[in-house]
């Protein structure tokens, strides 16, 4: 489901919070493509001090009297922020961590929206940030890991096959907010938080593994319409009531798609009511052209294509009427 090579990724397995304060320092200090997307996703614990929300990592220490976290045994959320400034890229943060803070004493209500404002200060208008639950929340875990993480796993893993995102072959983050949303309400987990700037650019996180591109198939109801509009070897231009009234609705109705690209066979003739066919549709007529059986769309650059796996065909091959039993 993954889009990035292993090069373009780093992991870091119960790190220490000088491994990955290192990390960022050394991210921000070597970046020279301006203009990047950075994505950190974090799975692991998460305190609240004061409104601040603070990573906790493996070496992270509590005080004494149990009373709360030590600050300097953790990494701060707006610190990172800070870092990662400076190498003028924009960040996509995805947390699955508790928000509540049990570790230290802390205003819940404000910890998140406080994430949000720093978000804002240092990523301007250009960031996303990803969060297990809201700022009252625990994050639970479960045998197959965070409720959040494994959430988003298994949406990710079946892919979205509804009507807006079945012709899509990549899903970005917004498009995975509201079924993970589903999934954790379904399962009675608390509910995720997704915030996004509306000037964060456009970009594909995972496959939709649900993907059905568009396609468009020669059909015996073209080929009544390019018969019309051929008539014997004599090419003359019908009226779209024509088409209609000769050939059936079947016709009718798809019509239009005999000039798409690159089949181009049929074209307006002075206007919209009134068909014929193009010179390659007469040469095609005359079985001196062939077309592909079948196009695909591109949904990134919105043009159609031929099918890499279909054949090309002369006007006798189109699949004939089925007759009716």
């Amino acid at each position: 489901m993954g889009l990035f090579p292993a090069k373009q990724i780093e992991t870091y397995q119960n790190p220490t919070v000088e491994q990955l304060r290192n990390a960022f320092v050394e991210y921000a200090q070597t970046r020279s493509a301006k203009g990047d997307i950075l994505v950190f996703y974090f799975s692991g614990h998460g305190a609240a001090i004061g409104n601040d929300f603070w990573f906790c990592l493996t070496d992270t220490r509590l005080r004494a009297e149990g009373g709360g976290l030590l600050p300097l045994s953790a990494l701060a959320f707006e610190d990172i922020l800070s870092t990662v400034q400076t190498a003028d890229v924009h960040p996509v943060f995805i947390i699955d961590a508790c928000f509540s803070g049990k570790a230290a004493p802390s205003d819940q209500k404000t910890v998140l929206n406080t994430m949000h404002d720093n978000m804002s200060r240092s990523a301007a208008s250009s960031y996303a940030l990803f969060c297990a639950c809201y700022q009252d929340s625990v994050a639970f875990d479960t045998t197959d890991g965070g409720a959040f993480t494994s959430a988003l796993h298994q949406i990710a893993s079946a892919g979205l096959s509804d009507d807006k995102h079945k012709q899509l072959p990549f899903l970005t983050i917004r498009d995975l907010s509201a079924p993970v949303q589903e999934k954790l309400t379904l399962l009675g987990w608390p509910l995720s938080k997704l915030y996004t700037a509306p000037d964060l650019p456009q970009f594909d996180l995972i496959r939709n593994v649900k993907y059905k591109p568009k396609k468009e198939r020669l059909h015996w109801y073209h080929k009544d319409t390019l018969d019309l509009m051929w008539n014997k070897g004599a090419p003359k231009t019908v009226s779209i009531k024509n088409i209609r009234d000769d050939c059936g609705q079947s016709a009718y109705g798809n019509h239009s798609k005999l000039s798409m690209k690159p089949w181009r066979l049929v074209e307006d003739d002075g206007n919209s009511n009134y068909r014929r066919l193009t010179a390659r549709g007469e040469k095609f007529m005359n079985d001196k052209l062939s077309v592909p059986l079948e196009l695909i769309h591109d949904p990134i650059t919105g043009e159609w294509a031929a099918s890499p796996q279909a054949p090309v065909v002369y006007p006798t091959d189109i699949p004939k009427r089925r007759k009716q039993k």
